[in-house]
């Protein structure tokens, strides 16, 4: 299992508590593997993996199909002012990074935007060697193509694109990014619009994807399991602790 689990690529998938996580891995998998929501009671909450096979069509160069075998990691999400709680998810973090060797982090980020720079900044530090993507969640509504949200003029008065602003407030300078809607499939049965403008965020998603697995080669963790009970006992007392004042 262990073997099996160092071929893959391992794919991080973080954000704020609502900012899309569970919703961002449903999409790259292909159908619900994750019951996650924002209105999940933190303590049923754990950190998950699922190993996913990410297809996606290169249309630019002869419709090449690539499959990439990935661990997708489902973290709970960070919240608000809770200091303790999120150190000790960065913690797990810390750990997992050591042993399986994350490869990609998908860094989710929610219209409109609700920032956390001290926990940012921390995650940074942490996964100092590791690509980071912003995925930026809610353009269902968007006018015109929710790509160029990203080079649009920020609204906050700078003269700096929406993604730069981002990477700014955030402390996180970007390798990459996407962005999509993550409704369900679900919501966009009968509105045409949204539902191929989810078909496109899954394909963006994968391609992103993609694109880093094709140009880096897996390095291996230290194979040291990860204490997954430290992770669950630990979560579990911050929010005791968090609940009792």
């Amino acid at each position: 299992m262990l073997g099996a689990q160092r071929s893959r690529h391992v794919v991080l998938v973080v954000g704020n508590t609502g900012s899309g996580v569970s919703s961002t891995i449903n999409l790259i998998a292909g159908w619900p593997v994750s019951n996650f929501g924002p209105d999940a009671p933190r303590l049923t909450r754990r950190v998950k993996s699922y190993r996913v096979d990410v297809a996606y069509t290169d249309t630019n160069v002869g419709n090449h199909n690539h499959i990439h075998p990935i661990s997708l990691y489902e973290i709970p999400g960070f919240e608000g002012n809770d200091h303790d709680y999120n150190a000790k998810l960065i913690k797990y973090i810390h750990y997992l990074h050591k042993s399986v060797r994350i490869d990609l982090v998908l860094y989710c980020a929610r219209q409109p935007l609700r920032m956390l720079p001290r926990t940012c900044e921390e995650l940074r530090k942490t996964l100092q060697d590791v690509r980071f993507a912003a995925v930026v969640t809610g353009l269902e509504r968007e006018l015109g193509d929710m790509r160029d949200w990203w080079t649009r003029p920020s609204k906050e008065g700078s003269t700096s694109s929406n993604g730069d602003a981002l990477g700014s407030r955030l402390g996180l300078p970007f390798d990459d990014h996407a962005c999509v809607t993550t409704l369900r499939a679900a919501d966009t049965d009968h509105h045409p619009l949204l539902w191929d403008r989810r078909k496109k965020s899954e394909m963006e998603l994968c391609a992103l994807i993609c694109r880093h697995c094709d140009r880096y080669e897996k390095v291996p963790g230290s194979g040291i399991p990860c204490p997954k009970y430290m992770a669950v006992l630990d979560i579990r007392r911050a929010v005791a602790s968090a609940s009792s004042h």
